[in-house]
């Protein structure tokens, strides 16, 4: 399938993601008493307390009818929302999270998407380490609308923190995990609002290997698009992950990736030429094809610069590397101008 249809498809998934976020539902919840969320620590009756809130929540989350699952959604959002508004301590903090998550749990295990959707839009607010299978869990699962919730709400928790990761949440095999659960959610002619959705979330991830399996996503996804005819998706995920690891790589003068990160420039300025001589891209796809030239030709002069000025050209090899890249930026050069000649110019007005 290709990916502009596939993304289509896609579309009633992130309607019904927008009307769940709309859906105004009355509901008469049971409230923890401020007191137990303003607690320093949590004794076994206030958490008793605290799971008696989330149990009746639960059992419409992965039990109700489709209304009652989209009710318990908010429900659920309560009660984290009137924790923050209360000043709710760390201590309560976990001890709700470690409900919410074993509640979570079970609405993973059902066989319906509306269940498995609600749930992982709840998880982005769940800070505790808990939380992460079912992340993963959810960034593997057959619905697309479920995948590209997971990544949403793991974009929420990375960034929760003033724009860092929530505290005491992930730890190394925890990114790893979540690393390889993301590239698997983008496998195939994955959806475009998920494949931006799960760049964000990858470019967030706080290690080195977030970016090198950026780049290697980049360049399976540009072996796929080179033989999707008719393109017309925007590529705005692949266009902020390439400028991600160009920037990255930027400040690491590490030349192992140069050639892969020149490879994938050209590759996708291949793709953006192919796809702006066709006249069929919209204005916000025209725009982002266009930043993706650049952005391609930014990866590729990098590359053949970083290369040149820290690899010995001591041995015919390591020249005959170098001569490529230069042959890489070359072409990539040729490509662009082609954006500025006579007979495409109405194609980037």
């Amino acid at each position: 399938m290709h990916m502009h249809r596939s993304f289509h498809a896609f579309l009633p998934c992130v309607a019904l993601l927008f009307a769940l976020g709309l859906a105004p539902v009355a509901s008469a919840q049971q409230t923890i008493p401020s007191e137990v969320i303003t607690a320093a620590s949590i004794d076994a009756q206030q958490q008793q307390a605290i799971a008696g809130a989330v149990a009746p929540i639960a059992a419409k989350l992965d039990k109700g009818s489709d209304d009652d699952v989209a009710a318990a959604r908010v429900e659920m959002m309560n009660l984290f929302e009137r924790a923050r508004t209360l000043g709710g301590t760390p201590a309560f903090s976990a001890a709700l999270s470690g409900e919410v998550a074993r509640a979570l749990a079970g609405a993973m295990q059902t066989d319906r998407v509306i269940c498995r959707l609600n749930a992982m839009l709840i998880a982005g607010q769940v800070q505790s380490p808990r939380v992460v299978p079912l992340l993963l869990s959810g960034l593997k699962d057959s619905a697309p609308a479920v995948r590209y919730a997971a990544a949403k709400s793991l974009y929420t928790l990375l960034t929760l923190n003033n724009g860092e990761p929530a505290a005491n949440v992930f730890d190394a095999d925890a990114y790893t995990g979540l690393i390889n659960g993301l590239g698997e959610a983008m496998s195939g002619a994955a959806n475009e609002a998920l494949v931006r959705e799960a760049f964000l979330a990858l470019a967030k991830i706080p290690v080195p290997d977030a970016r090198q399996k950026t780049l290697d996503i980049l360049m399976r996804r540009a072996a796929m698009l080179q033989t999707t005819p008719d393109l017309t998706a925007s590529l705005a995920g692949e266009t902020d992950a390439l400028r991600t690891v160009v920037l990255f790589y930027a400040t690491q003068g590490d030349y192992s990736r140069a050639r892969q990160l020149a490879e994938a420039g050209l590759a996708y300025l291949v793709i953006s030429v192919r796809d702006l001589q066709t006249g069929k891209l919209d204005v916000n796809a025209r725009k982002q094809r266009q930043l993706l030239v650049q952005v391609g030709l930014t990866a590729a002069e990098f590359a053949a610069k970083e290369a040149s000025s820290v690899t010995p050209l001591q041995t015919p090899e390591a020249a005959a590397e170098i001569e490529r890249l230069k042959t890489t930026v070359k072409m990539s050069n040729w490509l662009e101008a082609q954006l500025h000649g006579q007979q495409l110019l109405d194609l980037v007005k």
